[in-house]
């Protein structure tokens, strides 16, 4: 998703008050945003620590910057706490699947799907928890 997609999607979120969680600061989080599943945001784990560089002094300050601060507080989150992927391995860092060989990710990739999503919910009266 390019930066205007992203917070095309992040300013849908926020008027549909669906109460999506966002990992903070978005100035160096966002960049990592590759889509969103109904009710989380998905972020691209390499991308995500590509746009950090900057604010967390390289890329090893934002490694561990990630790993030690994000990535161990995204149990206590809860439902709504971001879904992390490995594009480059193909497989979720967070939350871990059930079962490893049956599970497959559905990322709503681009700005439309991700807006027909919220509208479809909008028009059709859906609140947390419904589905």
């Amino acid at each position: 998703m390019n930066r205007t997609e992203i917070e095309s999607l992040l300013h849908a979120l926020d008027e549909a008050e669906t109460g999506t969680l966002i990992l903070e600061p978005q100035s160096a989080f966002n960049g990592g945003i590759i889509g969103f599943d109904g009710k989380r945001l998905i972020y691209e784990y390499f991308s995500t620590i590509d746009s950090m560089v900057d604010q967390f002094e390289g890329e090893e300050g934002a490694l561990e910057w990630f790993s030690y601060n994000t990535l161990r507080s995204l149990p206590y989150m809860g439902e709504k706490a971001p879904i992390i992927w490995d594009g480059l391995n193909k497989e979720l860092l967070y939350p871990e699947p059930e079962d490893n060989e049956d599970f497959q990710i559905e990322c709503y990739q681009g700005l439309q799907n991700s807006l027909r999503l919220i509208q479809y919910k909008e028009n059709n009266g859906e609140q947390d928890g419904d589905q």
